[in-house]
């Protein structure tokens, strides 16, 4: 009874031995094998990679080196003792090889990366050796280090080395572009555009079990949004970034633009995602830190103080509550209007300012005032209204100081150009 049990577990080691032992270390029948195995999952870049490419690496030339191949055997014999399927984890795996011989990669670079198939090999989680190897198949095919079903971060031109310490495998990338490419619907909709995101010229060091890019230099410029990539961009030194959301931020940045005559320092954020509408391009978004600067003539007659901030291709004046940003419309080289407030928008084509403290200064010294008031400046029209709203600090009226009168107009306007104002009132309008 015991030689016939031990009989029949010999056998049972020799048949799956034979089956997790498919793969030849004859190269020409290695090819063969691979080839074939992979007809029973159809057509694809996968089979034309196993009829042709991977044919003239392995039969033509002397670049993909014996030690190479009988390891590559060998692990391709113990993905399948680990019941992994030829398409496409064993597939995956090849193609990674085939890469590494193909761009010639040092030795050190590509012993690492094995390392780490090894360390994920030897696991009990199958899924790990899974995901690596999809990671590395897309890596070395076309710069791909991580991907969602509405994003993919890429890294794009550049050299790469591959290490692995402390059982973890780590990617030392240089001189490249980091990239996050929004995934539009299938067929994409009308009307709908995707974004992206790109950091130019940075390097870093990428670790794909955790998703995350240590980054070190690197540009960010505002050419998605219209605006001239050599007069607007923001330059990085330290950044970090988990690649599971397709969202950049970064504490400090040094930002160039033709506002000022040398860069200036904030923090900046960007992200790649579906645009239906083109007001939803309001990234790369930054913020100085500091909140007194001065822009004179931002416009023809217009003078700014406040913190700086770009939204897309807006400038946005930035304050706070307790230290508010300010425009000034200049009437004859001299201050006639000024409005404070949290947040002042300056567009190419107007200047607008909500629930903002007015002042409007009269040639006798005097003032009309006002605590909320929306301010818009239309420059193609050369017209400035003040409007009061229906609601909250809006319904104050305005204070006329000169003849000590509450005007409860709910429009100012005035023509530049012109000396007289237009009030508006419920029951008609006057001017003054």
């Amino acid at each position: 009874m015991k030689r016939m049990n031990y009989l029949l577990l010999l056998m049972m080691m020799s048949a799956f031995t034979g089956w997790s032992q498919s793969f030849p270390t004859d190269r020409d029948k290695f090819v063969k094998e691979f080839e074939r195995q992979l007809t029973e999952y159809g057509k694809g870049e996968f089979r034309d990679f196993a009829k042709t490419e991977l044919p003239a690496l392995l039969l033509e030339g002397t670049s993909f080196s014996d030690e190479y191949f009988t390891r590559m055997v060998q692990t391709c014999n113990a993905f399948e003792t680990k019941k992994l399927k030829v398409y496409p984890e064993i597939y995956n795996y090849v193609y990674s090889v085939a890469q590494f011989v193909k761009t010639k990669q040092s030795k050190e670079s590509f012993l690492a990366w094995h390392s780490a198939v090894d360390k994920q090999l030897a696991s009990r989680n199958p899924k790990k050796i899974e995901e690596f190897m999809e990671f590395s198949a897309g890596f070395l095919a076309n710069g791909k280090i991580a991907t969602s079903s509405n994003f993919e971060w890429f890294y794009l031109g550049g050299d790469y080395a591959v290490e692995y310490e402390d059982e973890k495998v780590g990617i030392q990338l240089s001189d490249g572009n980091l990239v996050c490419r929004a995934i539009g619907n299938s067929g994409s909709t009308k009307g709908e555009a995707v974004d992206s995101l790109v950091i130019y010229e940075t390097s870093g060091t990428f670790d794909p079990s955790l998703k995350k890019w240590l980054g070190n230099g690197g540009t960010v410029n505002w050419e998605k949004v219209g605006l001239d990539e050599n007069a607007y961009f923001a330059k990085l030194t330290k950044y970090d970034i988990s690649l599971t959301s397709s969202t950049l931020r970064v504490d400090t940045v040094s930002m160039t633009s033709p506002y000022f005559p040398k860069p200036i320092m904030g923090s900046l954020s960007d992200r790649a995602f579906k645009i239906n509408r083109e007001e939803d391009k309001v990234f790369p978004q930054f913020l100085s830190f500091e909140n007194r600067l001065v822009i004179k003539e931002i416009v023809a007659d217009v003078d700014y103080v406040g913190g700086f901030a770009l939204q897309g291709s807006d400038f946005i004046g930035a304050g706070s509550a307790a230290q508010l940003a300010m425009i000034t419309i200049k009437k004859g080289g001299a201050p006639f209007i000024q409005a404070r407030a949290q947040q002042i928008f300056i567009s190419p084509k107007k200047v607008t300012v909500n629930q903002g403290v007015f002042k409007l200064f009269l040639s006798t010294g005097d003032s009309i005032s006002h605590p909320g008031i929306t301010l818009n400046y239309d420059f193609d029209k050369n017209e400035v209204q003040l409007v009061r709203s229906r609601n909250g600090i809006g319904e104050a009226p305005f204070q006329d100081s000169y003849h000590k009168l509450d005007i409860y107009a709910p429009k100012i306007s005035w023509k530049k150009g012109e000396d007289l104002l237009a009030f508006t009132y419920e029951f008609g309008t006057s001017q003054e």
